[in-house]
């Protein structure tokens, strides 16, 4: 009997944690107090439940309340909406979505927040005082003396709001990640006193402000974030937060500390990547982050002159703007050999030792190095363009000062012999004697000696880039039809640039991939590659025989070409210009004599197919 009582007091404590987590599931109501449905079903839900938003749009006249221990999400295609005919309901203390107590263990997740800026007044955005302190997506958070705790918010989509799209506050071990983000018109992200938190994988695309920004937050990473400044505004700011805007903030309960910003990629076109302000030298590292301008999507087609304040983009031009960042990212193109180095390298650091002293060195690399197949090339001899790094150390007492110098030889084995001189200074103690009222008194007094120490180590260097001579041109104008231009094929040519009256083309020889070797140097490395043509007009494409010019009355006048090696471009001044009449009725311009010389070649040109097909039978 006590058996059966102990398997049952166990199903029922099974069966009421089973009913415990429960999903309770909203649809849009067709009105504009959507609200108040999730509000009482956020307020109805138990410890651990979830409130799922089905697909449509929400129409908001007032905020949501969220409390802990629940997790709200929805369809990627649920979208709440602040409605049109809305009042200044989402005040500087109330977000779209909000809180009214210090909330733990929260998730908000999957579905979308459209603030709707362009239907309401601009003067929503401000309370008195303030400046775009209204209209902030998702506000929660707790308080100085009661800090939130677990706090999720991930894969939402956010946009068109006058204020923050995330204003994190007094919260503990939390995470905002994988979020899109786009013209939420204050900051993106907007921590202020976060605690041993992080932030990571999300795609910012600030129009005012910054895209991010940590205010008096302690022990926080930043990483994996696309940060993307449309305008006049910071990919980043972290710092203590002072008075600003008709706020007090220096009197929050924490300063800046131990905040992690890495492998963040900042396309900028405003004012900094990077904003260290107030606290941020106590313990804030900046490390391993890319750096992408403009023009680089300017060059993929992606404008985005014209976007501010004043003219926001759209959610659509903001992903299409992270899509093409990704592009860059994950294939980096160059035409050039020479590559921007981070100067953070990992060289070898094998020790050489002579007595005392001991040193290292290295050439990690040769600036405007490439690859292009098994060959490896440098424009300067490898004396004058090696990166050498080194370093030096002494077990001797007493040292000043140790300083090196280097020399760099190429020998005709094409072997670089790096010499790296020593000079270590320290002092020498020297005891003497002093007689003073007939006493012999001792004493030391120190004498400083240099010593010069060389070592020496030997690397192979890569081969000398040929001497690059501009190649031949030639171009057949056909007359009355089409010109065909084309450029010798000589090593070393990455690609030849062509302009022909208002249309461009370029013709790909060699495709360059910046990559990184082990040791963190970065080299072009070149694939051969067949080539081909980008038209823009129509009057340009490819053939056979080279560049294919549709232009029935060709004008060489009007003809540019421009080849590019690894490391110059060379400017072609003189084609190789051959005109030939390919017109088939040319013999109408002979007059009657033409036409009778026409009738006569094609005629007997029939009279040979006819005859020898027939022929033999008759």
């Amino acid at each position: 009997m006590k058996l059966w009582c102990l398997f049952a007091f166990l199903f029922l404590i099974l069966l009421s944690g089973i009913a415990g987590a429960q999903t309770i599931t909203l649809s849009p109501t067709g009105t504009n107090d959507n609200q108040i449905q999730i509000n009482q079903a956020i307020s109805q839900a138990q410890p651990g439940d979830t409130v799922y938003l089905t697909s449509g749009i929400y129409d908001l006249t007032g905020t949501v309340i969220i409390k802990s221990d629940i997790k709200l999400t929805g369809d990627h295609n649920a979208i709440l909406r602040v409605s049109a005919s809305s009042s200044q309901w989402f005040t500087g203390s109330v977000g779209i979505i909000s809180c009214k107590e210090s909330v733990k263990n929260v998730e908000i997740c999957g579905f979308q927040i459209n603030g709707n800026l362009g239907a309401l007044p601009a003067g929503f955005a401000n309370t008195p005082g303030h400046d775009k302190d209204c209209e902030r997506c998702i506000l929660i958070g707790g308080y100085t003396n009661d800090y939130a705790e677990n706090i999720r918010i991930h894969d939402m989509k956010l946009y068109d709001s006058f204020s923050d799209g995330i204003y994190l506050r007094f919260a503990r071990n939390s995470a905002v990640y994988s979020n899109v983000i786009s013209n939420t018109q204050h900051e993106g992200i907007f921590w202020s006193c976060v605690e041993d938190s992080e932030m990571f994988k999300n795609q910012i695309a600030g129009i005012t402000s910054d895209s991010a920004r940590l205010d008096n937050s302690v022990r926080c990473r930043v990483y994996d974030n696309i940060f993307f400044s449309y305008d006049g505004e910071n990919g980043l700011q972290v710092g203590n937060a002072g008075s600003s805007h008709g706020y007090d903030a220096s009197n929050k309960p924490t300063v800046t500390e131990n905040i992690e910003i890495f492998n963040n990629t900042f396309a900028n076109n405003g004012l900094q990547a990077i904003l260290l302000g107030s606290g941020s030298d106590n313990n804030v590292f900046v490390h391993d982050n890319k750096f992408i301008g403009v023009t680089e999507l300017e060059t993929m087609g992606i404008s985005v002159k014209g976007i501010s304040f004043d003219n926001p983009p759209t959610i659509e031009q903001s992903e299409k703007v992270f899509s093409s960042i990704f592009d860059i990212l994950d294939t980096t193109i160059s035409d050039s050999g020479y590559v921007n180095q981070s100067s953070v390298f990992s060289p070898d650091k094998t020790l050489m030792s002579k007595g005392t002293e001991s040193a290292w060195l290295d050439v990690v690399g040769y600036t405007g190095q490439i690859k292009i197949g098994n060959g490896t090339f440098i424009p300067k001899p490898a004396n004058e363009s090696a990166i050498v790094v080194s370093g030096t150390q002494t077990t001797r007492d007493m040292v000043v000062s140790q300083e090196s110098s280097k020399k760099l030889t190429v020998g005709p084995d094409n072997n670089l012999v790096v010499n790296l001189e020593v000079k270590t200074t320290y002092e020498v103690p020297e005891k003497k004697k002093i007689s003073i009222f007939g006493k012999s008194l001792q004493y030391t007094t120190y004498r400083k000696v240099s010593e010069n120490t060389t070592f020496t180590k030997t690397f192979k260097a890569p081969l000398l880039f040929p001497a690059f001579n501009p190649p031949n041109v030639s171009v057949v104008n056909f007359n009355g039809s089409h010109a065909i231009v084309y450029v010798s094929d000589l090593p070393g040519i990455v690609k030849v640039d062509y302009a022909y009256n208002n249309s461009t083309a370029t013709e790909y020889r060699l495709i360059g991939y910046v990559g990184s070797a082990t040791n963190g140097f970065k080299t072009t490395e070149y694939e051969i590659t067949e080539s081909y043509l980008c038209d823009n007009s129509g009057k340009m494409s490819r053939s056979l025989n080279g560049l294919y010019i549709k232009d029935k009355k060709f004008d060489l006048s009007k003809l540019n070409v421009t080849v590019v090696t690894p490391y110059d471009n060379f400017h072609i001044s003189h084609f190789e210009y051959t005109v030939i009449e390919d017109d088939h009725l040319k013999f109408f311009k002979w007059g009657f004599v033409g036409i009778l010389g026409f009738f006569y070649i094609y005629g007997r040109a029939i009279y040979k197919i006819i005859y020898s097909v027939v022929g033999k039978w008759i």
